[in-house]
């Protein structure tokens, strides 16, 4: 499967999780610091502006679907709900939608998939987009032949009655009642901007097939149009052709015929990858109760990827030995570093004075941005992270689906939460902490790793002793997200199965006893936060969530990275492969584009060169103006081989 990160301006999912850290959005992670269950991660306005929905933004700003799939349940809200604190209301979106998708690593072998969900909680209500009797889009095909009503006899302006699309239609109905609107044998150019006034579905060829009556909104400076602003007609439907920007059209597909009631609907339709998600919620709660400080309004929307899939362990586990997909070099922590001295072929160990440099974390690497070479009798390979050869018995080969050899690691809590301060006695939370201690032992580069080491085996003394509240939940936070990179990298690995927090309300006994106390001497408080959890549940009223169990949840970035096919496009992302440099600048020496590959994706970062094509007009700028990257001359300078 493919896989497309949430938000524009990163060229990685590294990157993206880089870029998160700073901003807390990817800590709240499996647990908020208040010490309570949470199962997904926050896109906060600061770490990705661009998933806040602006109609007016040039690149159509919002959201992305990062798989396809279909969507299996929605919740719109028309304007934002408020819950009232004291004198004040706060506003807040209890917006929805659930996408359901499928991972089949092996066609061959479609047992041995996984069904997985995705959920994007928290995003903007209707009233943002500006969902009303129009909405606005953007002709993306190279240009849209233009039509008008069918002067047939008996012609049906409102087109096919719901659920005729694919039945079998009569002489009449093709020709006359639900022929095509007729072509004027004019265009309308791309990036011609509209407004949607109706839609409807007609027969094109005895097929049934979308149309829009749509009101020019702008038309493309010097292009020769069919229709000017103002003017209408009709023209194609498909969102092949027609990309919406507003209303509706910023959500994907939802099943639009339904009275709108905002409550939670079930279906919908196919969620296209890359495809608009919404935006972003304002959010705003009282002081201390946010997490943020004073309680400041901001946008966001909470991410969340789980799985109900029984196959999950021998799916993480690759118990089938799928072996598609590109296969990982494992290199452990701890093995000699080597640096090649080419002129005399031969390999010597990396040092500092007479210490050893050997390598201080495990890493997996993509085969084919690895090098190999042979030399003194034995196979070398070169890790490009650690900027260094290792002997290639000390690695190994991991398939791209032997998730748990990539460092996946399963935990359960099949017993529902009875309260809010359970969470420090969870079995989950204990075996997880035992994982992150152990990492500390084998990672002591210095003091604080050192710290951190005494820190784990205090915090799981105390675990043991199995007092609710004797360990405060900013603790367990602390711990479980410290910023040491591998146990980042672990924690956005751990796949847990837990019941999930959209399902109980504000009566239910998880919450119960925590808002009792609480309004004994904050009574506005409790009366707040009652009314907000109850709004954001929903998942009692979707058949297809078998609720009563626990889910397995999954980080939804690093877990859907780990299976999606790599994306042949350098578009939004690092060039990492060597061949794909020296196809972009073909006649150039290997060696030098491999010396230059590093500043080469720096220099794209910096200036925001994200396209293939402007990477490659970059390129050829760079190898024109040095010789291909032979010699270099500045402003009255002197000629310099590089």
């Amino acid at each position: 499967m493919k896989m497309v990160l949430p938000t524009d301006g990163h060229r990685s999912a590294s990157a993206f999780m880089a870029g998160m850290q700073d901003t807390q959005g990817d800590a709240f992670w499996l647990l908020k610091a208040q010490g309570h269950w949470h199962g997904g991660i926050h896109l906060f306005e600061r770490f990705a502006p661009d998933a806040v929905y602006r109609p007016d933004a040039p690149k159509g700003q919002g959201l992305k679907s990062m798989t396809d799939g279909h969507i299996v349940a929605y919740r719109l809200n028309d304007d934002y709900l408020a819950a009232a604190y004291r004198r004040q209301s706060f506003l807040f979106s209890s917006t929805f939608i659930l996408l359901k998708s499928a991972c089949v690593p092996d066609k061959a072998q479609p047992e041995n998939g996984l069904d997985f969900y995705t959920l994007w909680m928290q995003i903007a209500p209707l009233s943002v987009y500006g969902a009303g009797d129009a909405v606005t889009a953007e002709v993306i095909a190279s240009a849209l032949k233009v039509r008008r009503d069918n002067p047939a006899w008996g012609w049906v302006r409102e087109g096919l009655p719901d659920g005729h699309q694919a039945r079998g239609h009569t002489a009449y109905d093709v020709y006359n009642r639900y022929a095509a609107p007729q072509d004027t044998h004019t265009l309308l150019p791309r990036h011609s901007v509209v407004d949607i006034l109706a839609e409807a579905a007609f027969l094109l060829e005895s097929k049934a097939a979308p149309f829009v009556y749509a009101r020019v909104v702008a038309v493309p400076e010097g292009a020769a149009s069919g229709l000017s602003a103002g003017e209408c007609g009709w023209i194609s439907g498909q969102g092949a052709h027609l990309k919406r920007r507003g209303g509706l059209g910023a959500l994907p597909p939802l099943d639009e015929k339904r009275p709108r009631e905002r409550r939670l609907q079930p279906g919908g339709g196919p969620g296209e990858r890359g495809g608009d998600t919404g935006g972003g919620g304002r959010g705003h709660r009282p002081s201390g109760v946010s997490g943020l400080p004073h309680g400041e309004p901001h946008h966001f929307c909470h991410l969340e990827t789980f799985s109900q899939d029984s196959r999950l362990p021998a799916f993480v586990a690759n118990r089938a030995g799928v072996s598609a997909g590109e296969a990982l070099i494992h290199s452990a922590a701890g093995k000699t570093r080597y640096h090649h001295l080419e002129r005399e072929d031969r390999f010597m160990a990396a040092a500092l004075g007479d210490d050893p440099l050997p390598t201080v974390e495990a890493r997996f690497t993509r085969q084919s941005e690895t090098r190999r070479h042979r030399a003194e009798g034995k196979e070398w390979v070169y890790i490009p992270r650690e900027r260094a050869w290792l002997a290639a018995e000390e690695v190994s080969v991991v398939h791209q689906f032997d998730l748990a050899k990539r460092g996946f690691v399963l935990l359960e809590q099949q017993d529902p939460p009875r309260t809010l301060r359970q969470t420090p006695g969870e079995g989950w939370l204990r075996r997880g902490f035992h994982r992150l201690a152990e990492l500390a032992r084998q990672n002591t580069r210095d003091m604080d790793s050192l710290s951190y080491i005494e820190g784990y085996q205090r915090l799981l003394r105390e675990m043991g002793l199995g007092e609710e509240g004797q360990i405060s939940g900013d603790a367990l936070w602390r711990f479980l997200h410290n910023r040491q990179p591998h146990i980042q990298n672990q924690v956005q690995r751990l796949i847990v199965k837990h019941h999930s927090e959209w399902l109980h309300d504000g009566l239910s006994a998880l919450w119960r006893a925590a808002l009792d106390e609480q309004a004994k001497h904050q009574p506005d408080l409790a009366r707040y936060n009652r009314e907000f959890v109850d709004a954001l549940v929903w998942m009692r009223e979707v058949p297809e969530i078998r609720s009563g169990e626990a889910l397995w949840h999954l980080h939804p970035i690093r877990f859907l990275e780990a299976i999606s096919e790599r994306n042949a496009c350098a578009c939004n992302r690092d060039i990492t492969l060597l061949e794909e440099l020296c196809a972009m600048a073909p006649g150039i020496k290997a060696a030098l584009l491999e010396k230059n590959l590093l500043a080469f994706n720096n220099a794209f970062s910096v200036f925001e060169i994200n396209t293939c094509i402007s990477k490659v007009h970059l390129l050829a700028q760079i190898l024109h103006e040095s010789g291909g990257l032979i010699h270099t001359k500045e402003i009255q300078g002197e000629l310099k081989k590089i």
